[in-house]
Order: C-alpha cells, then sequence, then structure tokens
C-alpha cells in the first residue's frame, strides 16, 4: 500500500510499498512536518521497455545564469536537485523552492525522457500532468526523392526539437544523404520532431512533423520540384542579388543568385505563393514580396519578374557623444506593414536602403545599450535620397520583481516593447534569477512599455508599466492557474509570413500579435497547426479584443483607439472559458 501524509504549507510524507495487514498495527515511526513545496511525479516505461533500478529524475531552473548575471552561480546550483525513482516509477521532491524548473528523466541504458516544465508555488505541492516516458533507442532511415538536389548535390537533413518552454528550435541529429536520397539518423529519444531537407547551400526545401516511435523507422520526403525563372530590376535597371523563396528566416526557404543581368533560375519544391526576400549585392536593397504567384498544382516552368521601386534611404547613425556608432542596427519600417521592415547593420555607421515602396516610412536605430527615436520620412521613387541622422541614447533600465503569491518566481521569461513603436516587436526580454528579479532595457524615449509575463505553471499576464526606473523594483504578480480563452475561426489561419499573423490581441492595454498567445498555447500542448479552433490554456482573467489588422491598425489600438468593425471582445473570467472569433 502507498501513503501520502500531507499537512497543508508543509513538504509531504509518502510512504511507498508499506505492508499493512488486518488486524494489526503499522509502526511508522515519527513524522515530522516542515514548511515548505514538494513536487511528484511517475516515470513509465514504453511498451516492451522496463524501468532500470537506475533511473534518476533531474531538476535544473527554467532559467540559466547567464539570463540573471548579477545572481551567484552558486544560487542556481542550489536550485538543483537528483530524486530516486521506485520500482513503480514514483519520484518525489522535498522542499523545493517556489519557480520554473525543466525536468528529466534519465537511465542508463537508453535514451532521457522528454524534458517537461512546471512551476513550484510556495508552500504547495504539485502532480505532473502526465508522466515522463522512458524508451529504447529510435532508429530511422529517410529516403528522399529526387535522389539529389538539381545541382547534383546531396540532401542533408536535420531532425529539429522545440526547446520546451523558450519555443526555439534546436537540432537533435543531422546528417548527409548518400547518391540515392537515402539516409539514416540514429540513437534518437521516440518523440515528434520537425525533418528539415536541405541542400547543399544551406537551403531548406522540406520542414515537416515527423514522428518517432521505438526500434527501427522508415519515411519516404517526396518533394515535387518546380522550376522557375525570373528577373530582379531596381526601377528600371537589373540588379544582382540573392533572392530567398520563402523568406531568409522562413522554415521552408530556396536561395537563388541573380547575375549581373539580374536573371536567375532555381527549383522550389512547391507551386503556388511564395513569400520572397531580395537582397540586392553592393547596394542596401532588401526588399520582401509578401505573395508572389509561381503557378498553381502541376506547373512545370514559371518566369517571375521582381520589380523593385527605385527608392533611397541614406542614413548615419552617431552615439551621444557624436561619434559614428559602428554596428548599430537599423529598423525601417513602412506603411505597408511587416513585409515592408528592413532590418540592417550600420557598418561604420553608415546605411543605405534601396526598394522600399514610395510613401511615408519611420527609422530607428538600436544598440544593446542605446537606441534612437524613430524618425519619420517620405520616400520618393526619383532615385532622390531621403537623408537622416540618428542619435542613441543610452536605454532606460526597467527593474522588477514576479511574485506569485508574495513570494519570488524564478526562471519566468518577460518580453517588453513600447508602446508608441510603430511595430509590435519586443525591444527587450528578461528572465528572473533565483530571486524572482528582472531587468529589462527598454528605449530611451520610451514613456510606457507592454509586457507580457510567462511561468509554466501560472496564468500569462500581459500588463503596461512605466518606462521610468524606480528607486525599488518594480512588483508583478502572478496567479496559479488561470482561464482558457478558444479562438474559433472560420477556417484554419493560412498566415503569409511566419512571424506576423494578421490578427492582433488586446488585453489591459497591451496590444500584441496572435501568434504570441499561439506560441503559449502551443506550449501547453494545445494543436495549433491547421486547426481553426485553439483554445489558449492559463491567461489571466479580464477582456480580451481581438482584431483583424498589422501596424497600422497595432498603432492605433496601442494609442488607446476603438476599431469596432475590426475587433470582438469577450470577458474571461477568473478559471473560465470563453470562446472569440474574429469579425
Amino acid at each position: 500500500m502507498d501513503v501520502r501524509l500531507r499537512v497543508p504549507g508543509c513538504i509531504s510524507h509518502y510512504l511507498c510499498g508499506l505492508e499493512v495487514n488486518a488486524g494489526r498495527e503499522v509502526e511508522i515511526g515519527a513524522i515530522v512536518f516542515e514548511p515548505g513545496a514538494s513536487l511528484v511525479g511517475w516515470v513509465e516505461a514504453g511498451r516492451g521497455h522496463r524501468l532500470s533500478p537506475a533511473v534518476r529524475v533531474e531538476i535544473a531552473p527554467q532559467a540559466n545564469p547567464e539570463s540573471a548575471p548579477s545572481a551567484p552561480p552558486s544560487r542556481w546550483t542550489a536550485l538543483r536537485s537528483t530524486a530516486v525513482v521506485t520500482e513503480r516509477g514514483f519520484f518525489h521532491f522535498q522542499g523545493v523552492a517556489p519557480g520554473t524548473y525543466r525536468l528529466i528523466a534519465t537511465q542508463p541504458d537508453g535514451p532521457p525522457s522528454r524534458p517537461f516544465v512546471v512551476s513550484v508555488v510556495q508552500a504547495s505541492e504539485v502532480m505532473l500532468e502526465r508522466p515522463l516516458i522512458l524508451d529504447t533507442w529510435a532508429n530511422v532511415e529517410v529516403q528522399v526523392i529526387p535522389a539529389q538536389s538539381p545541382e547534383g548535390e546531396p540532401w542533408r537533413l536535420e531532425l529539429r526539437d522545440v526547446d520546451v518552454g523558450r519555443s526555439v528550435f534546436e537540432t537533435v541529429a543531422r546528417t548527409i544523404a548518400d547518391e540515392g536520397g537515402r539516409a539514416r539518423l540514429e540513437r534518437l529519444t521516440p518523440g515528434e520532431f520537425t525533418l528539415r531537407v536541405s541542400g547543399s547551400r544551406g537551403e531548406a526545401v522540406h520542414s515537416a512533423p515527423l514522428v518517432v516511435e521505438p526500434g527501427e523507422g522508415f519515411f519516404e520526403v517526396r518533394l515535387g520540384l518546380v522550376e522557375v525563372k525570373g528577373s530582379v530590376t531596381l526601377g528600371k535597371k537589373p540588379l544582382a542579388a540573392t533572392v530567398w523563396f520563402g523568406g531568409q528566416q522562413g522554415s521552408v526557404r530556396v536561395k537563388a543568385i541573380a547575375d549581373e543581368k539580374g536573371k536567375f533560375v532555381t527549383f522550389l519544391p512547391r507551386s503556388g505563393e511564395w513569400i520572397v526576400e531580395v537582397i540586392g549585392e553592393g547596394v542596401g536593397v532588401r526588399r520582401r514580396f509578401q505573395a508572389v504567384d509561381v503557378g498553381g498544382p502541376g506547373a512545370r516552368a514559371r518566369t517571375v519578374d521582381l520589380v523593385i521601386p527605385a527608392t533611397w534611404i541614406r542614413g548615419e547613425v552617431v552615439q551621444e557623444n557624436g561619434a559614428r556608432a559602428t554596428g548599430a542596427l537599423v529598423t525601417v519600417t513602412g506603411h505597408g506593414g511587416f513585409e515592408h521592415t528592413v532590418q540592417l547593420r550600420a557598418e561604420g555607421g553608415e546605411f543605405e536602403v534601396w526598394g522600399l515602396d514610395p510613401g511615408p516610412v519611420m527609422i530607428r536605430a538600436q544598440e544593446r545599450e542605446a537606441d534612437s527615436d524613430w524618425v519619420p520620412r517620405v520616400l520618393r521613387d526619383d532615385g532622390e535620397p531621403a537623408e537622416v541622422r540618428l542619435h542613441l541614447r543610452r536605454k532606460t533600465t526597467l527593474a522588477g520583481r514576479v511574485v506569485t503569491a508574495g513570494r519570488p518566481v524564478p526562471g519566468a521569461a518577460l518580453a517588453a516593447w513600447s508602446a508608441s513603436a510603430p511595430a509590435a516587436v519586443p525591444d527587450a526580454f528578461a528572465r528572473t534569477g533565483p530571486d524572482g528579479l528582472f531587468e529589462l532595457r527598454v528605449p530611451a524615449s520610451a514613456r510606457e512599455v507592454m509586457v507580457t509575463v510567462e511561468a509554466a505553471g501560472l496564468a500569462r499576464r500581459m500588463l503596461r508599466l512605466p518606462a521610468a526606473s524606480a528607486e525599488t523594483p518594480i512588483e508583478v504578480p502572478v496567479t496559479v492557474g488561470g482561464a482558457t480563452l478558444v479562438v474559433q475561426f472560420e477556417r484554419p489561419p493560412e498566415p503569409k509570413d511566419p512571424i506576423f499573423s494578421g490578427y492582433l490581441v488586446v488585453h489591459n492595454g497591451v496590444v500584441e500579435d496572435y501568434c504570441g498567445l499561439e506560441a503559449w498555447a502551443r506550449r501547453h500542448g494545445a494543436a495549433v497547426d491547421g486547426s481553426a479552433r485553439v483554445a489558449i490554456l492559463a491567461l489571466e482573467d479580464g477582456t480580451y479584443t481581438l482584431c483583424r489588422g498589422g501596424v497600422g491598425e497595432y498603432a492605433a489600438l496601442a494609442a488607446g483607439i476603438v476599431l469596432p468593425d475590426r475587433c470582438r471582445s469577450v470577458f474571461l473570467p477568473p478559471g473560465g472559458e470563453v470562446v472569440v472569433s474574429p469579425p
């Protein structure tokens, strides 16, 4: 018999495998209850596998020392711990400090479990929602058809996984296919990954989910390659450039080189519409085309002409002392939205940008510790430059502490951006240290910043904070649990951009692209890709507004302007569930 002894606010005691006989007392000795939190869960073996007596479960803070350099390394070491697993797979961590942790089960004769992120609250007991699974190693053979790239080079394969809690991809295995297009990936942890197939130049022509089962597996990837011929011109002049179909940072992208006559030939893994980015050679041309049609299904060859306006911005970035700022990041945002946003380095303190649509733009420069104000300019399609000089100023440090029930929350992730910026792009990121403290370096010109706070097991917060530094850290409370907002679309959304979704969410005066909430839902196991109904768990209560729109609508909503024809609002009660659809 297993027995749990629990006193509220104290560390639990578990007596596993206790022998109990009818009519006889069981002596368990003195039990002392000490204040603190417990973390308990189970480890299970996959089908046909057995747990080794040497199985252990390890926990470590979800954050790391680099994210909070003011905290001594000993504080982080003290938050790491290992627990023994019983024969039946039970484990128990006692006296766990409040915070967000990453758990993983290990075994000497097989792969570790997939990681699990959980938050521990002061004086509570937290039980994992699902067990940690240990299984045998997996091996996968992949056949790519056609066997080689159009250039006659072998395919390169990567198996990628989402880092739990950070929503970034990390490569868990990579290899190069043989002449027959066959590749083998070995010693894998079973689970769902993303398989990426690339050519010799690093362009990704395939990216799709791949479920890896224990033992031996076989998968076939068929690429329906489409030949595309095209040209690039700047105004009426041919432009030598690099052309990225799918975008330079897209999950599926193909690189083409336009020669000095502006001509290029490439092969794409599918027909239809593509995001296309053009980066000019020798000039500051960085142009993004949001939807370039390369033909319908079954199309063989297609000609694509990319015509870039002859607009020109020429600028200089200087520091507070008047010296040129070498290597500052310059952002230019046009009136058309994300597809007209360009970022580049001001090498030597100077920069040039060509090819944005005529009309108004906003320009800003940033360094790690300084940034400039947004400066407006109007572009003309006549080859005459729009001149700009950007003055950097030291950023403001916004210091605070994330707490729950008055206790610090280590490992919470924060993102902040200026409420007056022309685009919903975070200016700063931070993670709280062991004491729950954080520092956000926000623009010097910002009066208010919009902030999101995320910690596993706690409700996601969205709030506005004053940007001015205070004598004492701002306290940001978060709560346990949260409510569920269900977003219902008419059909599964098909964003043409991997970052900008076309939908905005407003809550507590904060305007955020919907993809932020979608990423939060994904970390909670929600079915997001290809789904018209997405349940977003663990949100703080209050009014949420879902809007259609982009950069222009974002600026209006951030200024408090109501857009009834583009938005729909619902009230999310504490612990409740509400459905909202875009208008």
